[in-house]
């Protein structure tokens, strides 16, 4: 045949109406037929002169989101087939037409090999299309264009053609001589049916059966995508490391990606100095970095992120170093694979900050860009080896913006990775990239997050709705407090600490009843406190629980201040805490006045003198805190006294011939009377107690050493377990009386799906005392020599009481007081929980279930009010309330919001843990270092603690480990990513502080739903 010399023009088929894409992996404001056709325009770029869009469905929207095509109507689009549509096609009559299906993408060499081959027809067919994608279904093969191939031609297409006779798949892309395109053009004359109807197929059937032109195929080998469902295009876009930077350079433009050279194993191994000479010759002897793109790393199954080898500032000049860093990248694959590539880039410099971004969260792939990032200068690892100083942002899709205190470059980064999702047509990616000092973002590698997210995937317009509420919720509490507010999970009555950030309906319900929506105000004004009912004190956002934190700074406005000077204060405590948000889990030590301590006038002098307080203002302040702190020294053994009355009434009702249901409740209703009202008052008298004894210490009237000492023998219950627990484990006491002492504790206080100790045959109780030793008793400490009138002096000063005896016995009754006062009421709530499960098994209903439905509906199943059936109503009611479980799993929302834009955007702070996964363990924990590495049988079933998310402990992943705790590291760490694969609980990138307390713990708490990490032993 001649060779070809006639120009072609690119005939995209796009009348019809598209389907395939729109499902849950995908952004309803980023569908890939607009991106598709980018990298349609890019493999065809330097093989035709015109591109023509033949549009039917939506023809206006293509007009004007295709200004780089020529658009031609077909207005029967609705009626006729793909041959009609093509023959619209404005062809010139000398050019030869590329023409493709406009739901598919393919590579610029199956372009290339159509134009140029002579024949008049010449198909591009896909030998691979039984396997092309693992997840192909048998329908969707059987209604696919099929091809025979006998003698080396196409002999039939079609997609009658049977699974078991094809050959290959017609991938939808052909071209046209000027002849064959005439004789399209002319078959409306010949064949009106099939030239009104028919499709494409057909079309190419008919000229097989006439004979009358030359027709070829190629084979593209399964280098194409059909965009049937969302991740089809990514997948044809996201290939090895290389490959996809490959690919995604010319079309990039908000970032940067640097010039390669890529070869294959087999290719280093055939010509080793042709490959030097390549390398040397595209960089010119500059410093390069050797990196890994092996088949297995960035896959869809698996990242291996951080796994394989990469060796920065290689130097060209050095053959022999060059070949030993490609040759030590090749070992860090492992097994010899010829295919494996590796890729060779210029080092970058002047890199002022490094990181990953994740397009969707990694544990529940909620919409929210998350960037990890390191700005220490030069390093282009910091994350994803989870070292460096770490930051971490959560930006929802919707942000407009990012927040205000982040970097100058962090909006160019946020452009870049939704220009990523517009053109790889698929928002669940996982990028890393590097800055440099001009502020240009560089793109050093982009893979799907591999993670199945199907177990909590919503649609985002339900995430988006509730965070408009949210804000909506938030702006009616800042016009009722006249200005300022704020809220968090860790002031006051924190509920992150005691139901979770995440709590169940029931968790956080009963918290509500118990304390949070009236009996803590009441504590407050009994106290002494303003009376600020009937205000609750817990609000939701999203599902998540806040306390509302200007409620709870005026609830510790002492009653006798003058309504001026307590909105003055509770101003200035939120402009404090909004100006040093790492206080928010330390308000009551660090920003308000909740008592009169031995350092307040130093503590006046500091921060409330500077703020415009008069001395006037602080004296009478101090004159209200006095009061208060006097009302605690007064009352304390009457809220004792209050306790013991709930512990007798708690055999009482135990003995009552009730239902369970009917004595869950009651329990409940006691527990709120006499139990977690003198609760909160011992609680505040404890926290009195612990202010007053440091603020000895600030102002010399006793040391630290001896604080630690006195404090140390106080007769907690904690203490008191020990003892009671060494002689159960000597037969001292029985195991049944010590059972039922301590039997009621569990794990999580509020939350019926934590197991309590006296279930599962006592096994968390016998796990408790395995580990005790014995103790010398801490007997009180001797107050040192003139320390005793010293105090006795300054309380004196305070006008507090002048007997010291008296305030000692306040301090150690008030400490030991708030732990017993809690062992007593949680008697009542654990039982309360062991009913409800009861209960529960007597409708058919487990914990799971049980854990949905709010206290408040167990309380009219209670009255009898009319719901039917028991055990039907809770299963319905549960399923009403799971679409607010699964916005509550992924919402992103920050520990402390003090503007309605951090509902979108936010800096997590860098001390909170990246928690992965929902689920929660308790188990034993085991720190392991980089010295040694312990026989994998001793981590079996245990929660594993390690200094780093290094990819230099992937080996833990098969010692059968039951969680994962890491000091450094962020939500995009490699652990981060590794523990998410494996559906591995984890706490990543705990901190110094947490770090270090878990190296001597022994049982700990991982609660990734509720994110909670806490030492039970």
């Amino acid at each position: 045949m001649a060779p070809v010399t006639a120009r072609t023009d690119l005939v995209i088929l796009g009348a019809g109406r598209p389907t395939g894409y729109g499902s849950k992996g995908t952004s309803a404001d980023h569908p890939p037929g607009h991106a598709a056709l980018a990298w349609v325009k890019q493999a065809v770029e330097s093989h035709v002169d015109v591109r023509h869009f033949i549009a039917g469905f939506a023809a206006e929207k293509a007009a004007a989101a295709l200004p780089d095509f020529h658009i031609t109507l077909n207005p029967d689009w609705r009626m006729s087939g793909s041959i009609k549509t093509l023959r619209c096609a404005p062809v010139a009559a000398e050019k030869q037409a590329l023409v493709c299906y406009a739901d598919i993408v393919f590579h610029e060499a199956a372009a290339a090999a159509l134009v140029n081959d002579p024949a008049d027809i010449s198909l591009a067919v896909d030998s691979a299309w039984k396997t092309r994608y693992a997840a192909r279904t048998e329908r969707d093969m059987a209604v696919a264009e099929k091809v025979i191939v006998k003698d080396g031609a196409l002999a039939a297409i079609g997609k009658e053609i049977g699974f078991d006779e094809a050959d290959a798949e017609f991938i939808g892309l052909v071209k046209f001589s000027p002849s064959a395109m005439k004789a399209v053009h002319d078959l409306g004359k010949t064949n009106a049916s099939l030239a009104e109807t028919g499709g494409v197929a057909k079309l190419i059937s008919h000229f097989i059966a006439n004979d009358r032109f030359s027709i070829s195929f190629h084979d593209v080998a399964g280098a194409w995508a059909e965009l049937n469902a969302p991740q089809d295009l990514a997948r044809f876009v996201l290939g090895t490391k290389a490959e996809t930077l490959d690919r995604l350079k010319p079309l990039v433009r908000a970032m940067r990606i640097e010039d390669q050279v890529k070869f294959s194993i087999s290719e280093w191994e055939r010509d080793e100095a042709a490959i030097n000479a390549r390398v040397r010759s595209a960089f010119d002897g500059a410093p390069v970095i050797v990196r890994s793109s092996s088949l297995a790393e960035d896959c869809w199954s698996t990242a291996n992120a951080g796994v394989y080898t990469s060796l920065p500032d290689v130097d060209l000049g050095q053959t022999e170093k060059f070949a030993s860093a490609v040759n030590e990248v090749i070992a860090s694959y492992g097994p010899r694979n010829p295919d494996d590539q590796v890729l060779v880039q210029p080092m970058l410099s002047d890199v002022i900050a490094n990181g990953v971004v994740f397009t969707r969260t990694l544990s529940h792939g909620a919409p929210y860009f998350v960037v990890n990032f390191d700005e220490t200068e030069g390093a282009t690892d910091g994350v994803t080896a989870g070292t460096g100083d770490l930051k971490v942002l959560y930006l929802h899709h919707d942000a407009p913006a990012p927040p205000p205190d982040a970097p100058s470059w962090m909006a160019g980064l946020v452009e870049g990775a939704r220009e990523l999702i517009r053109l790889v047509g698929y928002d669940t990616l996982d990028l890393e990239f590097a800055v440099t000092a001009d502020g240009e973002i560089c793109l050093l590698q982009l893979r799907p997050i591999a993670v199945d997210h199907d177990e909590w995937a919503i649609d985002d317009s339900l995430l988006r709705e509730e965070l408009k509420q949210a804000v909506a919720r938030y702006r009616e509490h800042e016009r009722a407090a006249g200005g300022k507010t704020a809220f968090g999970v860790m002031p006051d009555w924190n509920p992150a600490e005691i139901v979770g950030t995440r709590p169940s309906l029931l968790s956080i319900s009963l918290y509500r009843y118990l304390i949070c929506d009236e009996t803590w105000a009441r504590q407050r004004a009994e106290y002494g406190y303003r009376d600020v009912r009937p205000q609750p004190l817990i609000v939701s956002f999203a599902g998540r629980p806040y306390v509302n934190v200007q409620a709870s700074f005026s609830s510790f406005i002492p009653a006798g201040i003058s309504d001026d000077l307590a909105g003055r204060l509770v101003d200035h405590y939120l402009t404090r805490l909004a100006n040093a948000p790492s206080l928010h889990d330390k308000v009551e030590f660090n920003i308000a006045f909740t008592c009169l301590s031995f350092d307040f006038a130093d503590r006046a002098e500091k921060e409330l003198a500077p703020a415009g307080f008069s001395k006037a203002d602080i004296d009478e302040l101090r004159q209200g805190l006095a009061a208060v702190t006097q009302n605690g020294f007064a009352r304390y053994r009457e809220d004792f006294a209050t306790i013991e009355t709930l512990a007798a009434r708690f055999d009482a009702i135990m003995q009552k011939p009730l239902s369970r249901l009917e004595r869950a409740c009651a329990l409940l209703e006691d527990c709120r009377r006499f139990g977690t009202l003198p609760f909160a008052h011992l609680a505040r008298s404890g926290f009195v107690a612990a202010t007053l004894m440091r603020s000895a210490v600030a102002k010399g009237h006793m040391d630290q050493a001896f604080l630690d000492a006195y404090l140390n023998s106080t007769n907690t219950v904690a203490r008191q377990f020990v003892t009671d627990g060494l002689e159960a484990s000597s037969g001292g006491l029985s195991w049944e009386e010590f059972s039922a002492r301590y039997g009621h504790l569990r794990p999580g206080t509020y939350d019926i799906l934590s197991p309590a100790y006296h279930e599962d045959d006592g096994r968390l109780l016998r796990d408790a005392i395995g580990g005790l030793s014995s103790t010398p008793p801490h007997e009180a400490p001797k107050w040192p020599a003139g320390a005793w009138e010293k105090m006795q002096s300054a309380l004196s000063k305070l006008g507090l009481v002048t007997d010291f005896s008296a305030f000692d016995d306040f301090v150690r009754r008030a400490i030991e007081g708030r732990e017993y006062a809690k062992f007593v009421f949680t008697r009542n709530l654990s039982q309360a929980l062991d009913d409800l499960v009861a209960f529960g098994a007597e409708i058919g209903a487990g914990r799971d279930l049980l854990a949905q439905i709010p206290f408040d509906t167990y309380l009219s199943l209670r009255a009898g009010e009319g719901f039917g059936d028991p055990g039907d109503f809770i299963r319905n009611m549960a399923d009403l309330y799971e679409q607010r479980r699964m916005i509550a799993l992924n919402a992103e929302l920050p520990p402390l919001i003090t503007d309605e834009t951090q509902f979108h955007a936010f800096f997590y702070p860098p001390s909170a843990p990246n928690f992965v996964t929902s689920k929660s363990i308790t188990a034993d924990i085991i720190a392991v270092g980089q010295e040694a590495k312990p026989d994998p049988a001793d981590l079996k079933g245990k929660i594993v603690v390690i200094p780093q998310a290094d990819p230099g402990f992937d080996w833990l992943f098969g010692c059968e480990m039951a969680g994962l705790v890491t000091q450094y590291g962020g939500a995009n760490s490699h652990m981060a990513i590794r523990a998410a694969e494996f559906g591995l609980p984890a706490a990543i990138g705990v901190g110094e502080v947490l770090f270090e307390k878990l190296q001597h713990a022994k049982v700990v708490l991982l609660d990734c739903l509720n994110q909670r990490l806490e030492t039970l032993r």
